[in-house]
């Protein structure tokens, strides 16, 4: 798998809303996106928390999945993550 970095449409879709002083993280397929320390991260009652670093597989897989929305690029088509 080629490795895919967040691009500049990526950042502004999924960047921190602020609400009354705090930065409110947004989600993807039911995880936080953490632009700033480059995870997703997903908290469910009585289990473990889940980090996703960016460049673990499963993060690169998100990745592709997050700028295929933001795109509106088809998923098996959308191979990098650039500035288009």
């Amino acid at each position: 798998m080629e490795h895919i970095e967040i691009c500049h449409r990526c950042e502004f879709a999924f960047k921190p809303i602020q609400e009354s002083g705090v930065a409110m993280l947004r989600e993807f397929e039911g995880y936080t996106v953490d632009l700033r320390l480059q995870q997703f991260r997903r908290a469910v009652p009585g289990e473990w928390l889940t980090f996703i670093d960016f460049d673990e597989p499963k993060g690169q897989e998100l990745l592709k999945k997050m700028h295929a929305y933001v795109t509106g690029a088809d998923t098996d088509n959308a191979t990098t993550a650039g500035p288009n």
